[in-house]
């Protein structure tokens, strides 16, 4: 009787860890992706501003020559 509550405990014990295991997984399978996402932005936004920059700066020294 012992051994066999023993052996039950056991595997209620690792399909907890197994699911427990699982959803950690897809938690960081998800923050792992939205991190790439939220890199890539600010790269995106990074270039716009170097864009926007140079083409102020065209716009400026245009004017001046006027």
């Amino acid at each position: 009787m012992t051994k066999q509550f023993l052996t039950k405990k056991y595997v209620r014990e690792k399909k907890k860890n197994m699911r427990a295991n699982k959803e950690n997984k897809k938690l960081s399978e998800f923050y792992t992706t939205e991190q790439l996402n939220k890199e890539e932005m600010h790269s995106i936004e990074e270039q716009i501003f170097e864009h926007l920059k140079n083409h102020t700066k065209k716009v400026i020294m245009k004017n001046r020559k006027k």
